[in-house]
């Protein structure tokens, strides 16, 4: 090519619309041209070295994926805000004509309106930033105005004003505050929070590696201004340390420069996404052209982490080019290489951010905060207020797991012991409520005790009068008053006080917004002869992934269905965090007698470090989730047991670090119809302590496997190493001791996942046979069969009517082998009769005062 290509040729470039041919020849023509390179830099608002590298990969390059020379043709380089120490020369020409007014001031750039704007504190290619005097408020501000050519193009005014507008809707401590959004003359800017500190960058720079505390420290804060963002459906899209500013003062971490940022809104959907960001810290989708979401920016959190772990960035290289080959592939270095003093948690939670596949990393920035919140306390050496005020509760007092079938322990006798008395107390002060008995049992050679239901006598007509009043949730507090009704559980839980009981008296069903109870200590009951039904109204308004309830406060369910239909419309799903009825946060938690209903992509139950948690009688018909999804804690317990199951997958339980100890799961008399049975997902490296996992009298129905252990990818070991299973030894990952289960799979019983795929694992047993044997003799007096066609239908009719699904449904049909085939010649999997709210709960409430 002689000639300099036509502009509509380079905005073709630009935009990767070109053929391979004409686009390899601009390419060569640009290493000649410094005025086509000027021209294609105006055009991507680039930086020059993004230009470099869009004309290196516009050659056709065997090893660099096609779609990335779009990607660099679209990346525009964000703007990263200086310190309050910095200075740039005053560059009024880089503004939009007419945009400040002149002022005889020397000092001054210039004014805008109130604002006397003083000097320039930053640039990049999207625009500039300016440090101006609020005259009417008597504060210093930043001012943001695009530059001046990029506020020629037609559409950046439009897409400015909507993005800034947006984020001016996110108010929190850790983002920079949008005071205003206003325009001058056609000129959009913005009136921002201005921050007297150092950028994350300029720190990293000065100092290097920082101390582990600092990290996380910083590492929470900006996970908690990302989940503020991500609420109002806000991608950030630019995260890295230049756009983290560190207060002064306070040290406080606050994400500035939403430039980049995308609004998620409907017409997203089908729109192919024009992909931005900083090489060194896109995630590999961003890398690779394709369609990002919030968890692009939890990748993005990730090398922020890694960067001041290290003192570098994960993926530098000789060159632009290297480095987008390498995120696009994600292939980063294991952290602890580089520092030594990273703790192995810290190594898994970075590694995790960093899976290539979104879906194998925190589905939201809210659970990265947690685990770092917990961690940073752990580090100073506190504790969670809420657990350690529970006697016993920490120090694991009592048995470590019933050791019997039909136990209606809650683990930790001290704990629950202490919880029961509290309860008895408010009940009778209440007047309202007759007794709460504790019973205890001796199962095998440990004493147990056995939490009862908490009786409703309402024979004065209150429950009746409540429903037929339209207010059918009734408090019972806790000091003594005859309680008040509610119209709306929200209301209810609003007025409750911190261990109280609401008791719903009517059967509904009841439509229900989001609720979250905070750090209460609640229990939310059915009301002696009632079977209500609360479901989870349609937030098509809103994010379409809030929960029925959320709390970080000991919960306790009885006696309740409750429903969340497919909220998100068709494609909404697709690489979102999954949604859940009930999220429970670092309390322990009781589920009795329960129904669990979702139609979409969702969990059942979501416990995030919940150390003690019982299921009991509950049913789940979760036909695209788990019903059970348990991110285990140092000395957690999981007590499954009398549940029945359709869907998705049984249980679903998560090793979060490599240094967890004493974990144990129990699951008793069960019935699951799934595609899988359990699933226990584990860091990469060598685990502590395996997880104890006791299984007795159930029926596991799985079409594919009946345990599944899913290993995250060893960084360590490089990217053919940690697609193996034979270096999977499942017997220092878990115990497993089983007795009277009865096996219906089609499939595998025991398959491996690397990083969320299956892999080949010729030595995993496949009959039961070679499952006893695989686990040493653990598993004793068990049954296998083929998959029944009751399973199958069963299976067929919960995606075709869930709501046709009922206890009765799991009952086994004539000839199973496993018809009286349990203990007193029993059947095994669930006790029907004592199976779900209604006349299960009141079923199972007779059996307990009676010594069952």
């Amino acid at each position: 090519m002689t000639e300099c290509p036509q502009k509509t040729d380079l905005e073709m470039f630009v935009d990767g619309r070109l053929p391979v041919g004409p686009s390899a020849e601009i390419a060569d023509h640009l290493d000649e041209c410094s005025n086509c390179q000027d021209a294609v830099e105006t055009l991507s608002g680039a930086e020059p070295f993004l230009s470099e590298v869009a004309r290196q990969l516009g050659r056709p390059t065997p090893d660099v994926d096609a779609k990335l020379a779009r990607v660099m043709a679209d990346a525009q380089e964000g703007l990263s805000t200086l310190g309050a120490n910095s200075r740039s020369p005053s560059g009024v020409s880089e503004l939009p004509t007419g945009f400040l007014t002149a002022s005889d001031d020397p000092e001054l750039l210039g004014s805008l309106g109130t604002y006397k704007v003083r000097r320039m504190i930053g640039r990049g290619g999207m625009g500039v930033v300016l440090e101006a005097e609020d005259t009417s408020l008597k504060r210093v501000v930043a001012i943001k105005v695009l530059a001046a050519h990029v506020a020629e193009e037609p559409e950046a005014p439009r897409r400015f004003v909507r993005e800034a507008r947006a984020a001016a809707a996110v108010t929190h401590e850790n983002i920079v505050t949008v005071h205003a959004v206003d325009q001058s003359g056609k000129i959009p800017y913005l009136v921002m929070e201005y921050v007297d500190g150092v950028s994350l960058e300029e720190r990293i720079r000065s100092q290097g590696r920082l101390e582990p505390r600092e990290v996380v420290r910083t590492g929470l804060q900006v996970a908690a201004g990302l989940a503020a963002a991500h609420s109002r459906k806000l991608i950030h899209r630019d995260i890295k340390p230049g756009n983290i500013l560190l207060e002064k003062k306070t040290g406080r971490a606050k994400i500035s420069d939403f430039g980049l940022a995308r609004v998620v809104d409907k017409s997203d959907v089908a729109r192919p996404e024009l992909l931005v960001g900083t090489p060194e810290y896109m995630a590999p989708e961003q890398a690779r052209g394709e369609a990002v979401d919030h968890r692009s920016d939890l990748f993005s959190l990730g090398s922020v982490l890694y960067a001041m772990c290290a003192g570098k960035t994960p993926f530098s290289a000789a060159s632009t080019r290297a480095v987008i080959s390498s995120v696009a592939d994600a292939a980063v270095d294991d952290v602890s290489l580089l520092s030594s003093e990273t703790p192995d948690w810290l190594v898994d939670v970075i590694q995790r951010l960093h899976a290539e596949d979104p879906d194998d990393r925190y589905q939201s920035a809210s659970e990265v905060g947690r685990v770092l919140r917990e961690e940073f306390l752990r580090m100073k050496g506190l504790t969670r207020s809420r657990q350690s005020a529970v006697p016993g509760l920490e120090s694991g007092q009592g048995a470590r797991h019933p050791s019997g079938p039909g136990s209606d322990a809650l683990p930790g006798s001290g704990s629950f012991v202490h919880w029961i008395t509290h309860y008895r107390r408010a009940a009778v002060a209440a007047a309202a409520v007759s007794v709460l008995a504790a019973v205890l049992l001796v199962v095998g050679f440990r004493q147990q005790p056995v939490v009862a239901p908490v009786s409703s006598q309402r024979g004065d007509g209150i429950g009746q009068a409540a429903v037929t009043s339209g207010q059918p949730f009734a408090v019972l507090g806790v000091d003594g008053g005859a309680g008040q009704h509610f119209a709306k559980l929200a209301d209810a839980i609003a007025a409750a006080e911190d261990g109280a009981i609401v008791e719903v008296c009517g059967d509904g069903p009841y439509q229900s917004g989001p609720v979250d109870l905070g750090e209460k200590a609640i229990t939310i009951r059915a009301a002696a002869g009632r079977r209500p039904q609360i479901t989870l109204a349609d937030n098509s308004s809103g994010s379409g992934d809030a929960s029925l309830i959320e709390t970080s406060g000991r919960l306790r369910l009885e006696g309740i269905e409750f429903r969340r239909g497919a909220a998100r419309k068709s494609g909404q799903s697709a690489g979102r965090a999954p949604d859940a009825i009930l999220v429970v946060r670092s309390a322990p938690l009781a589920v009795i007698n329960c129904r669990f209903t979702t139609t979409g992509s969702a969990v059942g139950i979501m416990a995030q470090l919940v150390s003690r948690c019982q299921i009991r009688n509950s049913e789940f018909v979760c036909l695209r989730g788990s019903a059970v999804d348990w991110a285990c804690p140092d000395g957690g317990r999981l007590e499954m047991s009398n549940c029945v199951q359709v869907g998705q997958l049984g249980l679903f339980v998560h090793f979060h670090r490599r240094d967890l100890q004493d974990v144990s799961v129990r699951i008793e008399q069960n019935t699951f119809v799934a595609v899988s049975g359990v699933r226990l997902v584990v860091p990469s490296g060598r685990i502590l302590r395996p997880v104890e996992f006791g299984s007795s009298g159930n029926v596991f129905g799985a079409t594919k496997a009946i345990l599944e252990i899913e290993r995250l990818r060893d960084m360590r070991r490089g990217a053919a190493g940690g697609r193996q299973s034979t270096d999977l030894e499942p017997s220092s990952l878990l115990h497993w001791s089983g007795k009277q289960n009865l096996f219906q799979t089609g499939g595998e019983m025991l398959a491996v996942r690397y990083q969320g795929r299956r892999v080949p694992a010729p030595w995993a047993p496949r009959g039961l046979g070679d499952w006893e044997r695989f686990w040493r003799g653990n598993e004793k007096d068990s049954l296998e069969s083929s998959p029944s066609n009751a399973a199958r239908s069963l299976y067929d009719r919960a995606i075709g009517d869930p709501s046709a699904i009922t206890a009765e449904s799991f009952r086994l049909p004539t000839d199973s082998p496993g018809r009286k085939a349990g203990p007193s010649g029993q059947d095994l999997g669930a006790r029907i009769e004592w199976v779900g709210p209604g006349a299960g709960y009141e079923a199972w409430k007779q059996s307990v005062p009676a010594g069952r």
